[in-house]
């Protein structure tokens, strides 16, 4: 019996989840249950049964245009990939059933002694058995577009760029993973989808702030759990504001029974809290190579007890937060000077206890990411993380400025009664994604390594496809916190030489997944959709 065990297709939307908690990993087994949560992704399939801007607001996920403060385009050469076909089937999975000595074999090469991650004693994790026939598995059915880039990255390309040969324990790992993944001396596979030279995407033009320039990094570079403030993605909406701190305070206003006013030394003064968590920019696409993503350790104090404290009227619906960056729009046939704001309710302010946030890990924030004080909501897209905050305003209306009403509102297609309903939603919670950074090979063996993330809701499973095949289970490695990013990994053997695909898929807890293709999106933000990957062996 393989690691990807026992399958056991299900009804759409009535699975819960059971999980019995393991070391390394935890074998899992779905129960039926009703209720379950559809995303607002247009189902394409019957089979389908889970289930940021200014700069990046231009970056055009069906082109792989980008474009800085003057509209000034950047080409990114990209592969598009349209996805149709039936979804990746549910499965009821026990993720893991061979004793553990078996598995720290494969991956370490020892069965519990020494090493970057001793193993665990020689003993099977639980088996949950699966009570009707293994169905065979759905592949992760792709087809490329018209558009794809017919350019190639050697191996010698890649090498040359990421400055690894080879790496094994005793040496440097491949940054980005954890060294314990690495054994022997595994050797780097290209991937042929990527231009020559690509280190991550920047703007055009001189760079007033550091880190101003920055659209999204290069995953294949990732070397650390918490991303550098210099590799993380910085979006201006109306330009970088540069604030004065001892000059700067936050007011709290609207329908307040006390209104406040706070300088930066006393917000610093407040309960202090740190939260780690990822966010990418909600149009971070196959043009961008999904790079415009970021896992930092946020530092500051809890927005909920301040609102609070302030006395929230009984008619206050929704909370503004406004912002220094002002940029001029066009309404209507005027010209009217705006601030960048976004906005959401007092109950999502409760579920999601954003932070006021005055350091990225473990330092002030810089300018480009909103010095002094910005707003973190966890799980939320970038664009909801507002920075050079200057006020919060208690409203019982809804906020309606651009960045509310106009941008950052996802236009999908929906099948109801044979017909197409066409629906507005706004962008807040990030949906579940996974997108693979790394293959390496050793021996006879190759393994693939990618991130995934989702809204804080733990991810379940993430399985990964090599050449349109099954899904193979992969091994998820992750800090406890589901508002971070896991790492993943998915062993094959290695195939002939040539060229080939791996693409990966990420599902939750709730049974949301990634879709195959997002064809009937007419929108350029919350590309989650399935990102193949090609390599050359």
């Amino acid at each position: 019996m393989n690691d990807v065990s026992r399958r056991q297709t299900v009804a759409a939307g009535d699975l819960g989840i059971t999980r019995i908690a393991s070391a390394q990993c935890a074998a899992l087994v779905e129960e039926p249950r009703t209720g379950g949560r559809v995303d607002r992704a247009v189902h394409t399939a019957a089979a389908e049964k889970r289930p940021v801007r200014g700069v990046d607001d231009r970056v055009d996920s069906e082109s792989g245009d980008v474009a800085d403060d003057n509209d000034d385009p950047l080409r990114v050469p990209h592969s598009v990939f349209l996805l149709p076909g039936p979804s990746l089937t549910r499965h009821r999975t026990c993720t893991r059933i061979r004793p553990v000595a078996d598995w720290c074999r494969e991956r370490t090469g020892h069965t519990g002694a020494g090493g970057d991650r001793p193993c665990l004693p020689e003993a099977p994790f639980p088996i949950l058995p699966a009570p009707t026939p293994i169905p065979e598995n759905a592949p992760m059915k792709v087809q490329l577009s018209p558009d794809e880039f017919d350019g190639t990255m050697t191996r010698r390309d890649v090498l040359r760029h990421l400055g690894i040969v080879s790496v094994g324990l005793a040496a440097t790992p491949v940054p980005g993973f954890p060294a314990w993944w690495f054994t022997g001396q595994d050797a780097v596979v290209p991937f042929t989808d990527m231009p020559d030279g690509f280190n991550g995407l920047r703007a055009q033009g001189p760079e007033e702030n550091p880190g101003q320039n920055l659209r999204a990094q290069d995953l294949r570079a990732v070397d650390s759990w918490l991303t550098p403030v210099e590799d993380f993605f910085a979006v201006g909406h109306y330009g970088y504001p540069a604030l004065d701190a001892a000059s700067w305070a936050l007011r709290v206003r609207g329908l307040v029974e006390r209104p406040a006013t706070l300088t930066l030394d006393q917000l610093r003064a407040r309960p202090r809290v740190e939260r780690t968590t990822v966010f990418e920019c909600s149009g971070n696409s196959r043009g961008t190579f999904h790079g415009m993503v970021g896992n930092a350790t946020w530092a500051g104090t809890p927005l909920l007890p301040l609102l609070e404290e302030a006395g929230p009227m009984a008619d206050t619906r929704d909370v503004h937060f406004w912002a220094a960056d002002t940029g001029t729009e066009e309404i209507r046939g005027g010209e009217y000077e705006q601030k960048f704001a976004r906005s959401m309710s007092m109950r999502h302010v409760r579920e999601r206890e954003p932070i006021l946030a005055y350091e990225m890990n473990g330092e002030p924030l810089t300018v480009v990411h909103g010095f002094p004080v910005r707003l973190i909501v966890p799980g939320w897209y970038g664009v909801c993380q507002v920075k050079w905050l200057t006020d919060i305003e208690l409203s019982h209306d809804r906020l309606m400025t651009r960045f509310m009403a106009r941008d950052y509102v996802t236009l999908m297609g929906q099948e109801v009664d044979g017909e197409v309903e066409w629906v507005e939603t706004s962008v807040t919670r990030q949906r579940p994604k996974s997108v693979i950074a790394r293959v390496t090979r050793q021996g006879g063996r190759m393994t693939v390594f990618g991130v995934a993330w989702s809204d804080g809701t733990p991810l379940e499973r993430v399985e990964v496809s090599l050449d349109g095949g099954g899904p193979v289970a992969a091994d998820l490695e992750s800090q406890g916190d589901a508002y971070t990013w896991s790492f993943f990994s998915a062993g094959f053997p290695l195939p002939a030489a040539g060229e080939h695909t791996v693409v990966s898929r990420a599902t939750d807890t709730e049974g949301r997944t990634q879709p195959d293709n997002l064809d009937m999106k007419r929108t350029r933000w919350e590309n989650n959709e399935l990102f193949e990957r090609t390599i050359r062996i």
